[in-house]
């Protein structure tokens, strides 16, 4: 009933149908995202750790070919997706504001900021990232996720892997894409940063 009453107007018309988080589960519904049979196949684990991604990354474009290993869209700001804290959380920070503490922080204002850029700087200079990871939009995205370009990203459950797995399965009937956990620096280290709504 408290749900229904926020959307309806006075005069009873609904003006909006709600995606309700009434689980734990459907929470959480963007992060890391892998192509799982490619791990398998080339007997790695699904990344925790940044050092396991940097393996991760280098492994697909050396044994599987991808031009864009890793690749997020960047549209309209670089790093769009990083907002809950992928990958540049393994550095403590978010490249938005964040509470630490009763603290208000900005990201790319503190030390581990620099520490993210330059991963992803040396990450771009080993073709581990996308040539144009600064203006990929979701058309790029999901062409080189559909080709086997991309092996690895950052997106939804359902507008991401949803999207993709019918795209991957049609060229590769044992694609599979799954979530992983967001990165840290070190093994058993629990992620400072997530997504949850």
């Amino acid at each position: 009933p408290d749900v229904d009453k926020m959307v309806k107007t006075d005069s009873g018309s609904y003006f909006a149908y709600p995606f309700i988080r009434g689980d734990d589960v459907l929470m959480v519904y963007q992060g890391p995202i892998v192509r799982k049979d490619w791990l398998d196949e080339l007997g790695l684990p699904i990344p925790t750790t940044i050092d396991e991604w940097t393996t991760m990354l280098r492994t697909f474009k050396e044994k599987k070919g991808a031009a864009a290993p890793l690749s997020v869209i960047s549209k309209p700001r670089i790093f769009n997706d990083f907002y809950s804290g992928g990958f540049v959380g393994a550095y403590g920070v978010t490249r938005a504001f964040y509470l630490e503490g009763s603290d208000i922080k900005f990201g790319p204002a503190e030390p581990g900021y620099k520490d993210f850029l330059a991963l992803f700087r040396s990450w771009y200079a080993e073709g581990l990232l996308d040539k144009n990871i600064a203006t990929v939009d979701t058309k790029a995205l999901d062409s080189n996720i559909a080709s086997g370009a991309t092996g690895a990203t950052i997106g939804n459950a359902g507008g991401g892997i949803g999207k993709w797995m019918p795209l991957v399965t049609a060229k590769d009937p044992k694609a599979k894409l799954v979530a992983a956990p967001y990165p840290v620096l070190k093994k058993g280290d629990t992620p400072k940063f997530g997504q949850r709504e």
